[in-house]
């Protein structure tokens, strides 16, 4: 379906390492990030200030997002953008590595686009918002075509930015059928760079590494049943421990995000469902470490 109107809160993916975590807007726009962890100032806030909050936005020429759904057991999500001419699917993720029983941040967030039929188009604006408005964000060019930000992001990808007329970070590209590129921020050292080919093992990384730490995570409660969300999408807030990053053992739920129409998807991912509170007893015990998610 096209999505039209204001996105709501539940209306979003949400995307997160274990460290921070951002929202992905049905229109392909990341309207909330905070760099380089989940209490650290927002970088993208446009979530609160559609005028003045930064964000990332993507667009297809001559196509519109219908589909936003999470790759299964996993918090990569995907769009699906279509038109007369194409499909494009976009798969958007804060990168993770697996470290011992639990997942460790890699401090990377990748966009990885993927031309399935015809020839797509693709623009994609990166306005920063630091400092929640009150500064100017100011970006220098780097060795091999990436910028960074005064503030020690940095943007790379398989096709380089360029700053446009209003001094933001834009990416330009065309793909036939078959073609992939990337778009990488890397928001915690501010000196990775990624091509395409290393942020496509980047993503197939976490892919396995969520499934894999899915496969060893079970839940036994109201949680799943009442919210019909799988556990492994709650795990946006985690503790540090001296292994790496491990799920709390809180047996507390909210929905995952939705298609605003039906409250479902119809892929062979996970379906999004909107956000709202479960209830949660005493007698939810579970079987093994379960994560809330960020907002809980």
């Amino acid at each position: 379906m096209e999505w039209t109107g204001e996105p709501g809160i539940g209306e979003h993916a949400f995307l997160s390492d274990c460290g921070t975590a951002a929202l992905l807007d049905p229109y392909g726009t990341i309207d909330w990030l905070c760099v380089p962890d989940f209490d650290s100032p927002p970088l993208l806030w446009s979530l609160l200030d559609r005028d003045r909050g930064g964000s990332w936005s993507m667009h297809v020429e001559d196509a519109v997002p219908t589909r936003l759904t999470y790759a299964a057991d996993t918090l990569v999500a995907e769009t699906l953008w279509e038109g007369p001419g194409c499909r494009l699917l976009s798969q958007d993720l804060l990168a993770v590595r697996p470290d011992g029983e639990g997942l460790r941040p890699i401090g990377v967030l990748v966009r990885f686009l993927t031309c399935l039929e015809g020839r797509a188009r693709i623009r994609s604006t990166f306005r920063a918002g630091p400092d929640l408005g009150r500064a100017r964000a100011e970006w220098t060019a780097v060795e091999d075509g990436a910028l960074r930000l005064r503030e020690g992001v940095l943007l790379s990808g398989g096709t380089a930015p360029v700053l446009d007329g209003e001094g933001d970070p834009a990416y330009r590209v065309g793909l036939a059928a078959g073609e992939s590129t990337s778009l990488v921020l890397d928001h915690s050292r501010g000196d990775r760079q990624y091509g395409v080919e290393e942020a496509r093992t980047l993503l197939e990384d976490s892919r396995r590494a969520w499934r894999d730490w899915a496969s060893r995570t079970s839940y036994e409660g109201e949680g799943p049943s009442t919210c019909g969300i799988p556990p492994w999408c709650c795990a946006g807030s985690c503790t540090r421990r001296a292994e790496g990053w491990s799920p709390r053992p809180r047996p507390r739920f909210r929905n995952g995000p939705a298609d605003p129409g039906t409250g479902t998807t119809a892929t062979s991912g996970t379906a999004m469902r909107p956000w709202s509170c479960c209830p949660s007893s005493g007698s939810d015990t579970p079987t093994r470490p379960v994560p809330t998610c960020g907002t809980c």
